[in-house]
């Protein structure tokens, strides 16, 4: 049986970390749906991957508030909503990333390949809006704009760290570029594309750093790994989340995919 890793996205701190200890939450909906991916902005929205290779929008409350279909670019990969105003849909198979608005109009399309980077293995938005890309061909962490001007670049990884990476993710926080390969770690970076240190927490395909602490699940279970003295807390989850495929929390509110459906729940 493969190995199914539970995907966990928290994009702010304080309110859910806090409740999240005593275990007390309230399922608010449940939709019915078969979905892939899922993440979350800041305003409460969850945005979902399906298996008709569509992105579905819930608001809050679980309503249908938006849809995007594109099949000219080969399966959806994911989806970076750390602004409802600018969220990046990603499609490895062309290299291909699409920039839409809050409605999920698209506005930008950014063709990697155009830049020589056919094999990408990882996006994500930084904090002016531009795209890091993680180029597998030449190993290296790259920023570009919308005029396709690379702005910033890494050394090349392979031969910093002496072996190739092939990274899922790709975060940026508190000045912070993080490269999440599941089997070697997480990578940290300045904002310029300079190698800082390495994390090796192993197994991640997804997580989020919040006030100096790379969130991540274990066994069912969320955990924060602080950056500094790397001391592991543990946030439970509610009993009735099921099979989890995806988890994201963000504010008082706990989004949970499993097998049967996306689960919205709040702190009590």
């Amino acid at each position: 049986m493969a190995k199914i890793y539970i995907f966990v996205f928290i994009l702010i701190s304080g309110t859910f970390l806090a409740a999240g200890l005593t275990k007390d939450y309230q399922l608010k909906s449940s939709v019915e749906l078969d979905g892939l991916f899922l993440t979350a902005d800041h305003i409460g929205s969850s945005y979902l991957i399906n298996g008709e290779n569509q992105v579905i929008k819930y608001d809050s409350l679980g309503n249908l508030s938006g849809r995007y279909s594109e099949d000219r670019y080969g399966q959806l990969t994911s989806i970076d909503a750390t602004s409802p105003f600018n969220v990046l849909l990603f499609f490895k198979d062309f290299a291909t990333v699409v920039a839409t608005d809050n409605n999920l109009n698209p506005r930008t399309l950014f063709r990697l390949g155009s830049l020589g980077a056919d094999e990408v293995s990882a996006v994500g938005l930084s904090h002016d809006n531009y795209i890091w890309f993680f180029d597998s061909n030449e190993s290296k962490l790259k920023k570009v704009n919308t005029q396709y001007e690379v702005i910033h670049e890494s050394m090349a990884i392979n031969e910093l760290l002496g072996f190739e990476i092939n990274p899922t993710f790709i975060l940026e926080r508190d000045r912070r570029v993080y490269v999440s390969d599941p089997n070697v770690g997480v990578l940290a970076f300045d904002v310029y594309g300079n190698y800082y240190n390495s994390f090796p927490i192993t197994g991640l395909e997804h997580f989020q750093v919040i006030k100096n602490n790379i969130i991540y699940t274990q066994d069912n279970k969320l955990q924060l790994l602080n950056l500094t003295d790397f001391q592991v807390r543990t946030l439970p989850l509610p009993e009735s989340v099921g099979s989890v495929k995806s988890i994201y929390i963000e504010k008082d509110l706990l989004f949970v995919l499993n097998e049967e459906a996306l689960q919205i729940y709040s702190s009590k």
